[in-house]
């Protein structure tokens, strides 16, 4: 959800100020240009259309929509989530439209029946053998049902980069239901793609720039630009390999062509070149138009509660099956003399061994050290936080959280022996009996203030 809080201030303070050196220059009648000669695309611009990118089969054969059918689907896609048309909707459908319509800002027709121009079927090309056949393995399969919230996640690598609030608009720039807008800044030598959502900046020179090297990669990809006529050419490569765009590989070249073909309108073309994932290169065509008013923050942040809770409802649905294939006692064998959930027990009972602590000590000093120090979690800190809460809370979040640059990845024993080593930490006793991994047995366990 946009948090819709503080307007890009420093975006609109350059771009007046680089405004006011644009005026029409010798060249093509009629287009504007900057002080020093270059094509002006500056401005916020609105790419947002509900035009899909690969044609319906009710389409089959036909590029272009009449007007007719063009107004239909924009008053349709004004309406579509009104409080009257919700009303129709069984719980499931109203739960997946999210927001009411005024959140809604998914763009109008662009009149023809795909973004697609090539092939001229308007579909995407068929994906190679190769493709394929990762897409059907096991562990294939398993991250698209973890996408489509059909599989639990094992960590927030299996998530889309939108969710993961680390990028929303990948290359080629694509619109979506709300926030389809990019604000174009140019200096001499460089053009800067500015999208609020998910707060990605593309620096892209226009003058003779080397290659990085293969091996340096980017989230948005290494983009170099050029000027041919009147029109801006950026092709990309070097993408991140987690930055799949519709499937792609690392390998993904994209080239974008940028026109202003109007005092409101630029012509935004883009190929996708990927041999090891489709037969042949694709190319697509969105109309962008001036954005309405300026752009503000989209507060999205990696790491934030619904992250959190995604990965907290993936262990529960793991719990659960476990649960109800083997039974409650098969979560319990690796602790028995930690009492079962029902009886009140709390940290100052003796939850966990010396040297589980010990274990937990190492794991932290070798997988957390480099982001976190151990005053952290001890003292005034974690009396604020936990006391109040239970040990199966302070176990989620530190396995679904930790370590930083690869949450999840421990075993469940060594996130266990991380909470004992945490205890310690803060004076709680030790006791004989190991501190188990089973949240139905550490949510039984009380963070109570301690004297120490």
């Amino acid at each position: 959800m946009t948090s819709r809080i503080i307007g890009s201030i420093y975006i609109g303070a350059v771009m007046g100020l680089l405004a006011s050196l644009a005026a029409a220059q010798p060249g093509v009648p009629g287009v504007m240009r900057t002080a020093w000669g270059d094509p002006d695309l500056q401005g916020a611009w609105n790419h947002g259309t509900i035009t899909p990118l690969e044609r319906p089969a009710e389409h089959a054969g036909r590029e272009r929509l009449t007007d007719e059918e063009v107004a239909a689907l924009n008053r349709a896609s004004e309406t579509r989530a009104t409080s009257g048309r919700r009303s129709s909707l069984t719980a499931q459908q109203d739960v997946s439209l999210a927001y009411n319509q005024f959140w809604w800002d998914r763009g109008i027709s662009t009149g023809r029946t795909s973004l697609l121009t090539d092939p001229s079927d308007g579909r995407l090309p068929l994906r190679t053998t190769q493709a394929e056949a990762l897409a059907d393995t096991p562990e294939g399969q398993r991250v698209r049902l973890a996408r489509r919230g059909n599989a639990p996640a094992h960590g927030p690598e299996d998530m889309d980069l939108g969710d993961r609030c680390l990028v929303y608009r990948p290359v080629p720039i694509t619109s979506s239901g709300y926030n389809n807008h990019v604000h174009i800044l140019q200096s001499p030598g460089y053009v800067v793609i500015f999208q609020e959502q998910i707060h990605d900046v593309r620096v892209i020179p226009v003058v003779d720039r080397p290659q990085l090297p293969e091996h340096v990669r980017q989230w948005l990809g290494v983009s170099r630009g050029r000027w041919e006529g009147e029109t801006l050419v950026v092709e990309t490569d070097n993408f991140y390999h987690q930055a799949d765009y519709l499937g792609s590989s690392i390998g993904r070249h994209v080239v974008e062509r940028l026109t202003r073909v109007a005092d409101d309108a630029i012509h935004y073309e883009f190929t996708v070149d990927d041999p090891s994932v489709w037969v042949r290169p694709w190319t697509g065509m969105v109309p962008w138009r001036p954005a309405d008013g300026p752009l503000f923050e989209y507060a999205c942040h990696e790491g934030n509660y619904g992250m959190t809770n995604l990965l907290t409802s993936s262990r529960a649905v793991e719990r659960e099956a476990v649960l109800a294939g083997q039974g409650a006692e098969a979560l319990r064998d690796d602790a028995p003399t930690v009492a079962d959930a029902d009886d009140e027990r709390s940290v100052l009972d003796g939850v966990y061994t010396a040297s589980q602590s010990s274990r937990g000590a190492r794991e932290f000093s070798r997988r957390c050290s480099s982001c976190h120090s151990s005053a952290e979690f001890s003292g005034g800190r974690f009396r604020i936080r936990w006391v109040g809460e239970t040990v199966g809370d302070l176990f989620v979040t530190v396995s679904t959280l930790m370590p930083e640059a690869n949450p999840g990845s421990l075993s469940q024993e060594a996130y266990a022996s991380l909470v004992a080593y945490l205890l310690d930490l803060n004076g709680y006793p030790t006791g004989d009996g190991q501190l188990p991994s089973d949240l139905v047995v550490l949510s039984g366990l009380e963070i109570v203030a301690n004297s120490r």
